[in-house]
C-alpha cells in the first residue's frame, strides 16, 4: 500500500544573504539599507557630518555587497577591520574593530566624546595581551601609554592600537598595513 503525503514548503527568503531585495541575517537589511556592515578597503568612506572639505556621507546603496562590504567580519579573513552603522544606506557611526583572544573590540572614530570609551577598550586590550605601561610603544619596546590626548598600544599580536582625544582611532598589523577612521569623518584600511 502506497501513502500520499501532501507536504507544503514556504520559503523564506527575508533572510537572504545576496541580492538586492533581501535583509542579511547578520544585522543588515538591504531593503530599508539599516544596519551594520563591514569592510576592509583601501576606498575612503565618509561619515555621516564628515568636516572633510566639500564631501557628504557615503551612500552603500551604490556599493556592493560581498565586494565593497560585507556583513560578516569573518569573511573578511583579517583580525582587524572597519565597521559601519548604516541608517537608511548612509554611514552613520565609523569604528576600526579588532579581534584578539576571541574577543572583537571597537574603537569609535570621528566622535571626541568617544575618547574615555576608546581608553577603556584599549585598556582592556592591555590587560589581555599582557602588556605593560611604557614611556614610548613601539614594535620594540612593546606596551602601552596613556595620556589625556593619547591611548595606544603596541605589541601582543597589533603594531599599534590606538585612539586620540580629537577622535582619530586606529589599528595597524604593520608599519605600513592599518586600518583608520580620522578626525574628519573619513575612514579606509592601507596596505
Amino acid at each position: 500500500s502506497v501513502t500520499t503525503i501532501d507536504i507544503t514548503v514556504k520559503l523564506d527568503f527575508s533572510q537572504a544573504t545576496g541580492g538586492s531585495g533581501g535583509a542579511v541575517a547578520s544585522g543588515f537589511d538591504a531593503t530599508t539599507g539599516n544596519g551594520t556592515i563591514y569592510r576592509w578597503s583601501t576606498e575612503i568612506w565618509y561619515n555621516e557630518g564628515t568636516t572633510a572639505s566639500g564631501e557628504t556621507a557615503t551612500d552603500i546603496s551604490s556599493k556592493t555587497l560581498g565586494t565593497d562590504y560585507v556583513t560578516d567580519p569573518s569573511t573578511l579573513n583579517k583580525n582587524y577591520y572597519l565597521k559601519h552603522t548604516v541608517a537608511n544606506n548612509i554611514i552613520t557611526k565609523s569604528y576600526v574593530c579588532f579581534v584578539y583572544d576571541s574577543v572583537e573590540r571597537c574603537l569609535k572614530g570621528f566622535d571626541t566624546s568617544a575618547f574615555a570609551d576608546n581608553t577603556s577598550i584599549v585598556q582592556d586590550y592591555q590587560t589581555a595581551a599582557g602588556l605593560n605601561t611604557v614611556s614610548s610603544p613601539s614594535s620594540s619596546n612593546p606596551g602601552c601609554k596613556f595620556s589625556s590626548s593619547d591611548s595606544s598600544c603596541s605589541g601582543g599580536g597589533f603594531y599599534r592600537v590606538y585612539a586620540r582625544s580629537y577622535g582619530d582611532v586606529g589599528v595597524s598589523g604593520s608599519s605600513s598595513e592599518y586600518c583608520i577612521v580620522y578626525d574628519y569623518g573619513i575612514s579606509t584600511c592601507s596596505q
